[in-house]
């Protein structure tokens, strides 16, 4: 199980994780003619978002990495004023 990714992890391993960064790519799903299949450009976001987010995991950045899905989000504004 990789930590940063969402889709590897349980409920139980995050509950109650402090998560500061989530990265959440998109990639649009559109035809790219007869010989590429609809994904094309989800694959090249995930590969990049996921390298990003091990990458920042591996030097102490608490990070959680989610594509495909849901993923609620606290709101940080009260914490600015």
């Amino acid at each position: 199980m990789r930590p940063y990714l969402l889709a590897e992890c349980n409920w139980k391993s995050i509950k109650d994780r402090s998560i500061d960064l989530a990265i959440l790519p998109w990639g649009a799903a559109e035809a790219h003619n007869y010989h590429l299949p609809y994904s094309s450009d989800i694959i090249e976001s995930y590969h990049i978002a996921s390298t990003a987010a091990e990458k920042a995991y591996n030097k102490g950045a608490k990070i959680l990495f989610s594509f495909l899905g849901t993923l609620k989000i606290k709101p940080l504004f009260n914490k600015f004023y």
